[in-house]
Parts: C-alpha cells; sequence; structure tokens
C-alpha cells in the first residue's frame, strides 16, 4: 500500500502544482501592471510585444553587443577575447544539474528567462553588464531558457535575442515539457535568478512572483557581494 499511497500523493501534488501555475497565470493576466512572466502555451503570446522589445534591447550600437567580449575562466581567474557561441544548448534537468554543479568552486548566476517574457528580456543587458563586471571576481553567469520546446519559433526568437546581444557566457535551453520544467526547478513565474556559493549549494533565489516585491538588478549585485566577503 506504501507506494500506491506516495504515488497518489505525487499526483495529488501535480495536480496542486498545475492548479497553482494556472492561478498564477490568470493573476498576472489581471494585474495592470506585469511584473514577472509564467508558463505560456505558445498559441498565446504576443509576438508583435515580443519582436517590439527584441529591437529595443538589442541595439547593436549599444556596449553590450560587442563583438569581441571577454570570457572568464573563474576558477583561473583568467580571461581570454573570444565571440562566445550565443546558440542555446538544449539539456535535459538531469543535464542542467551536471552542467551546474562542474562550475563549483565558482559562484554561479543562473539567469532563468524565456522569449515570451517581455521583463526577462528588459532585463538581459543587465546581466551582460555584471557578468562582465564580476568576470574576473570568480563568478560565472549563465542562462537558461524555459521556453516551450514545442514552440519552434519562441526558440528561435530567442536564438536571435541572444545573437543580436551577444552574451559572453554559456546558454541553454531546458528541453523538457514547459510545465515539468517548471515544476523540476521549483518556480512559479520567470524572470528568476539564482545565485549559487561556491560549494554549489543555492544561496539566493530572486523571483518575480510577487508584484509588489520585484527583484532589482542591485538585489543581484548585493548577493554576488556578500558571497565574495565570504
Amino acid at each position: 500500500m506504501e507506494p500506491h499511497v506516495k504515488a497518489h500523493e505525487r499526483r495529488n501534488h501535480r495536480a496542486g502544482l498545475r492548479r497553482a501555475v494556472s492561478l498564477h497565470l490568470l493573476a498576472a493576466l489581471v494585474t495592470i501592471t506585469l511584473a514577472g512572466c509564467s508558463p505560456q502555451p505558445a498559441d498565446s503570446r504576443d509576438t508583435v510585444s515580443r519582436d517590439t522589445k527584441l529591437a529595443n534591447a538589442a541595439d547593436p550600437s549599444s556596449a553590450n553587443a560587442n563583438v569581441n567580449v571577454q570570457k572568464t575562466t573563474a576558477r583561473s581567474g583568467q580571461s581570454t577575447t573570444e565571440t562566445p557561441d550565443t546558440q542555446m544548448q538544449p539539456v535535459s534537468f538531469e543535464q542542467w544539474q551536471t552542467i551546474r554543479a562542474a562550475t563549483i568552486p565558482a559562484i554561479l548566476v543562473v539567469d532563468l528567462w524565456a522569449s515570451w517574457c517581455v521583463p526577462c528580456l528588459e532585463r538581459f543587458p543587465e546581466m551582460i553588464r555584471m557578468s562582465r563586471e564580476y568576470r574576473n571576481q570568480g563568478v560565472e553567469f549563465v542562462s537558461l531558457s524555459l521556453d516551450d520546446r514545442d514552440d519552434p519559433e519562441g526558440i528561435a526568437f530567442a536564438n536571435e535575442f541572444l545573437h543580436k546581444n551577444k552574451p559572453p557566457f554559456a546558454n541553454y535551453f531546458l528541453d523538457e515539457d514547459i510545465i515539468d520544467g517548471f515544476e523540476k526547478i521549483g518556480i512559479l513565474g520567470i524572470p528568476t535568478v539564482d545565485i549559487y556559493a561556491r560549494d554549489g549549494t543555492r544561496a539566493y533565489r530572486l523571483t518575480g512572483d510577487n508584484p509588489n516585491a520585484q527583484f532589482t538588478e542591485e538585489d543581484v549585485e548585493n548577493a554576488l557581494t556578500t558571497l565574495l566577503a565570504r
């Protein structure tokens, strides 16, 4: 009976999470100022707004779009000039866990985003700026897209966005069912920034779940200052 009970509990938990995600999405839709983004089916996205945000966020003349960038190997503290491969690499959740663990003993900043999340697109240039500012201090940045794997247009958009912004760090795409992906990561909405300490434990999770308590780039930098001082 015990395995049956545990399976029943897992199904109830999953159903509860799906209801919570649905309620979170409904709340976002009725909020006057959209602060965070919840998982959306591919046919419900405002592609016009997304295209406009891409054009605004990816100005080739800006400092964030330099072709030659510095990529840091945090464990050695050395930097080399190279053009990054901005194409997203698809990874399963298990592969992502392995990739994340391989960054130890660096401090790791993970930007969780998606092409349909306008606040994510707006924040991304600041992540690029911070990655350059902290690159020689033992801090690594990566991005993990939570785009719907069944939305090839959205994935193509995300790759185009990365190509135009040219982030000097690795970019991954979580190749999971979109609801499963959010469940495995353990979040209801994005943008979210996870920051891991040198021992690989997650020290900070900054989310956009609460429209009345949004995190800022200053919160990210304050967290990094604290971890670097340890």
